[in-house]
């Protein structure tokens, strides 16, 4: 019996039995998913028939919906069977907004970046990004900017933000984007793609 904080949930399917070969196996077993919340949750497997060889079973657990994960986060599992205990502990961290540079052109100055907000598909209400630059002398090139549902894969009608850049002594330092419209609610997993100069 597998034994998880009551903050999670087993994922359904996951479920894959190996057998000593490093091959996956088919073994009738019964699975009950006991969501107890007190205060650990339990993952029983009973197989149906006689095992005789050394078996490796996973599964995936997941951060229940609607449950925050703001900051990095442990989470206990153990199992038992036959007297036996053992156990582990996974990390859960934040996935509300990563940046990258996916490519960079030397040869006309410009940076592609993308940006990709509430990959955990949080829901937001209002949302505003506001993107700094770190260096001195980078300016958006408005006629690549462009925002993207990957949720329900289609790119976002430039109605439902607005996108105005900043500025410090005339010189552009970044830009702030709210959303509006459509998106002034949305649990969507959104990415921005620009080039900057």
């Amino acid at each position: 019996m597998d034994i998880f904080d009551e903050d999670l949930e087993y994922v359904e399917g996951s479920l894959v039995i190996i057998d000593s070969k490093n091959k996956k196996v088919d073994y009738n077993y019964t699975l009950t998913n006991s969501q107890t919340n007190s205060p650990k949750n339990k993952l029983d497997i009973q197989f149906n028939e006689s095992v005789s060889e050394a078996l490796k079973i996973s599964y995936k657990t997941k951060v229940k919906d609607g449950r925050l994960v703001l900051e990095n986060e442990d989470f206990e599992n153990s199992i038992s069977t036959g007297g036996t205990t053992s156990g582990n502990t996974g990390t859960a961290r934040p996935r509300m907004i990563i940046k990258s540079s996916p490519a960079i052109d030397y040869q006309y100055k410009r940076i592609d970046w993308r940006i990709d907000v509430n990959i955990n598909r949080y829901e937001m209400r209002d949302y505003q990004l506001i993107d700094t630059y770190l260096y001195g002398g980078l300016s958006l090139l408005d006629s690549s900017f462009e925002v993207y549902d990957v949720t329900v894969n289609k790119v976002v009608e430039a109605a439902n933000y607005d996108l105005v850049k900043t500025t410090e002594a005339g010189v552009e330092t970044g830009f702030t984007l709210s959303f509006k419209g459509d998106y002034a609610t949305t649990s969507s997993q959104l990415g921005f793609v620009n080039l900057s100069v």
